[in-house]
This record gives C-alpha cells, sequence and structure tokens, in this order.
C-alpha cells in the first residue's frame, strides 16, 4: 500500500510539471512570434530592394545615354543650319532661300487647349448678361437767331394792319388802302354806313351776316377779301347781277357769324366768306359775311 501511494504520488507530480513547462513553452512562443515575422520580412526585402536599386541604375544609365543623344541631336542640327548657311553664302547660284524651322515649330504640340470658362450664373440659375450702354442721344443744335427770323414780306403786299385804313379823294368819298371806294349813296345816304349796318345782328331780318371786331377789323378784312378776288383762284366766286360785280371770298377763317331770325334758330354758325358787291368795278355798294358761295 505504501509503494502504491508513493508511485502515485510521482506521477501526479510529473504531469504537473509537464503542465508547467507546455504553458511555459506556449508563453514563450506568443512572446518571439512578432519579432520572429518582423525578421522573416527584413529577410524577404532584402532581395527586393536589392533589384530596385538596380534598376534605378539602370534607368539613371538609359536617361543620362538620352541626354547625350539629344545633345548630340541638337548640335548636329546646329552644324547643319551652319553648313546650310555657309553653302548659301558660298554657291550664289541657288536662289531658293534655306528655310529654318524655329525652335516653337520643333517643340511638339503637347498642351491641350483648355476648354472656355463657364458663364457666371446669377442665383436664379440664369445666365448673367452684359449691361449694354445705351448710345447717347444727341442734343438737338441751336438754330441761329436768323433761322428765327421771319422771311421777308413781299413789297407789294400790304401789311394786314395797314388795311382798312381811308383817305378822303373827293368830297364825302373815301378810299380804303386795297383801293375801294366809298361814296354816298344808298337808303342809309352813304354806302359806308350801309356797310357799317353788319357790324352787329339784327333779329328782324331773316338773314343777316354780322362781321367780328369794329370798323377798323371789317374795313381791313373786307380789303383783304378785295386783293384775295383779284388774285383769283379757287377759294374766289365771281359773278355779274344786274352790271354789278359780286365776289364770294373764302378766307378760311372765321371773320363773322349769321345772324337774323335764321341764325338764332341756327345757334349763329361761322361765317368764313366774304361777299363784296361792286359797281364800276371798285365802288363798294355792299359787303358782308356769309356762310358758303
Amino acid at each position: 500500500m505504501t509503494q502504491l501511494r508513493q508511485k502515485t504520488s510521482s506521477n501526479a507530480s510529473r504531469r504537473l510539471w509537464v503542465q508547467l513547462l507546455a504553458f511555459a513553452a506556449l508563453a514563450l512562443l506568443f512572446y518571439l512570434k512578432p519579432r520572429i515575422e518582423s525578421w522573416g520580412q527584413a529577410q524577404q526585402r532584402g532581395p527586393v530592394s536589392a533589384e530596385s536599386t538596380a534598376n534605378d541604375t539602370a534607368t539613371g544609365t538609359e536617361d543620362a545615354g538620352e541626354t547625350a543623344n539629344s545633345t548630340e541631336e541638337t548640335s548636329s542640327a546646329s552644324v547643319t543650319a551652319a553648313e546650310a548657311a555657309s553653302d548659301s553664302e558660298s554657291s550664289p547660284k541657288s536662289s531658293a532661300p534655306v528655310i529654318v524651322a524655329s525652335a516653337e515649330e520643333q517643340k511638339p504640340a503637347t498642351t491641350e487647349s483648355r476648354p472656355a470658362a463657364p458663364k457666371k450664373k446669377s442665383s436664379s440659375g440664369s445666365p448673367i448678361k452684359k449691361m449694354e450702354r445705351t448710345p447717347e442721344k444727341k442734343r438737338p443744335e441751336l438754330s441761329s437767331p436768323e433761322k428765327n427770323n421771319p422771311p421777308p414780306e413781299d413789297q407789294g403786299k400790304e401789311k394786314s394792319s395797314d388795311l382798312g385804313k381811308l383817305k378822303e379823294v373827293d368830297d364825302n368819298v373815301f378810299e380804303s388802302t386795297a383801293g375801294l371806294l366809298y361814296v354816298p349813296g344808298g337808303a342809309e345816304g352813304h354806302r359806308l354806313k350801309h356797310v357799317m349796318q353788319h357790324a352787329k345782328d339784327n333779329p328782324s331780318k331773316p338773314v343777316h351776316g354780322v362781321f367780328d371786331g369794329d370798323r377798323d377789323d371789317i374795313l381791313a378784312v373786307i380789303d383783304e377779301a378785295f386783293m384775295k378776288a383779284k388774285k383769283g383762284g379757287s377759294d374766289v366766286r365771281s359773278e355779274k347781277q344786274n352790271g354789278r360785280r359780286i365776289f364770294t371770298v373764302n378766307l378760311r377763317r372765321r371773320i363773322g357769324q349769321v345772324g337774323g331770325g335764321e341764325g338764332e334758330r341756327q345757334g349763329h354758325p361761322d361765317c368764313r366768306f366774304v361777299r363784296i358787291v361792286l359797281e364800276n368795278e371798285n365802288e363798294v355798294i355792299s359787303a358782308y359775311p356769309s356762310k358758303s358761295f
């Protein structure tokens, strides 16, 4: 029994030591694993770096060769140009010029054209348009004083302010500026008094033409109508009745109104015509406004 117990205790102690050794081995393995991996990576990088160093050296050699080649080509091109120039100077027979390409032409066009910058847009999204300057308006030229002056009047034409002036050329016979004669006669005793009957309205008559203005204005209008009648035209109507000349002249403006009973019923329409009844071509028998020919 004693021996059996001793064997059992020795077996248990061995198992304990085996377990402790296994645990220590595992701990050592975990501790040394990162170092082992880093060492392995370093061993792999060694040949790669050597190869890259060799490649870099070869590349540098090739670049140096290319640089040397380009230098030789440039020098040869310069020599060729110089030879061509010397040949052209030495041989006057050849008239064709030697064209040497410029440096810009020899260089290949490697740069691409840049795209046009996008148009700026406003906050609303529509493209911004440049404001066009409105052309300046020309100032109107100031008219010269000569342009403002009225045109000179005809010497043969009487001024309107001078028309209708009367002068006594015989006993109780008056002559106007236009050459009309106002002589004694008629129911009123004088032809001038008869004309002045048309300076005011007479409702007792069926139709009665009434002049605008005073005596001087009335005589001036009659003179103007007589001068226009002598010239003739579409505004003048001439007729003869009982040996008397009757002129009806359109002055194209209001010179009076229609009076009398008929004129009052019509609202006194405007008169633009003057009717003159003459005897012996210039002696006034009557003169009054009319609404038409």
